[in-house]
């Protein structure tokens, strides 16, 4: 019977803005107490899940260029390296943005499959596909080519619709897509991945379930795996938002949500020429 050893373990997270107080989990620093020796596991430079933090080409140079200093400190740990010195070892020698939480002990008697649970928990795995090897999708984009695959768009529901909240205010904002059943006008809008856009389309939504006065579902695209999904900020706005019944929240990552969703528009969806003149009847535009 395999003897059970003594490990401990950090989790390492890059916060981008100290001021706001926001972080992500990057890697795992794992120790073992018998051998004295730590390995660490940390996602690629390139990984996209610091895209809900970095919104700017400074800060995603910022957070490249950090990510591979990382890595190359912790490549050169010596056998004299302990977690307990962690504060007065390597943090201090890293740049500001690089936190590591409180080693934590754990036993084992299987150090790579409890190593790559850690990962796994902690961090994600989908995380360390780099940015050539995955394509990076808004929840836009893979709703397009759904649709398309489903040979909706154009036929089913438009994309890009300008929509006037009410006839007495001459603003229009965009719609990703929408969709007629009988005599109702449904939308359909993503969350921002940017954290830079979220205030303008919480206030954008905010507008039309106040203001418009038309008897519709909007449905809310989300990214479960978008780093900013997990921001507490944006489950805040979605829960405020769907205090309105017709609005609900939708995962483009759950499979079993989004089938449901192109199944009810290729079934009850009015063709392109109803959808049309149904745009028209609302005073609307298509661009």
């Amino acid at each position: 019977m395999a003897k059970r050893q003594r490990y401990q373990f950090s989790i390492i997270s890059y916060n981008q803005n100290s001021m706001r107080n926001e972080s992500i989990n990057v890697g795992v620093l794992f120790y073992s107490e018998q051998e004295h020796s730590a390995k660490f596991k940390i996602i690629p430079d390139s990984s996209f899940k610091i895209r809900g933090l970095a919104i700017n080409n400074y800060q995603k140079d910022l957070f490249q260029t950090t990510m591979k200093y990382l890595k190359f400190s912790l490549s050169n740990l010596n056998s004299d390296f302990s977690v307990q010195l962690l504060d007065s070892t390597i943090e201090h020698e890293l740049p500001e943005q690089v936190r590591f939480s409180k080693p934590k002990p754990i036993v084992t008697t299987n150090e790579k499959m409890l190593f790559n649970q850690i990962v796994t928990e902690y961090v994600g795995d989908e995380y360390f596909k780099k940015t050539d090897e995955a394509t990076i999708l808004t929840p836009k984009e893979q709703m397009i080519n759904l649709l398309e695959k489903n040979k909706l768009l154009g036929n089913k529901i438009r994309k890009n619709v300008k929509i006037r909240p009410a006839k007495s205010v001459e603003m229009k904002f965009n719609i990703d897509f929408v969709y007629g059943e009988q005599e109702s006008l449904n939308l359909i809008d993503s969350s921002p991945i940017k954290e830079s856009a979220l205030d303008d389309w919480y206030l954008k939504m905010v507008m039309f379930s106040s203001r418009y006065n038309k008897d519709s579902s909007i449905i809310l695209l989300n990214d479960s795996t978008n780093a900013m999904s997990t921001n507490k900020k944006v489950s805040q706005m979605i829960s405020d938002l769907q205090i309105d019944s017709r609005i609900r929240s939708i995962d483009i990552n759950k499979s079993s949500s989004i089938e449901a969703l192109i199944n009810n528009i290729s079934s009850t969806g009015m063709d392109s020429q109803q959808l049309d003149g149904l745009i028209n009847r609302n005073h609307l535009m298509i661009s």
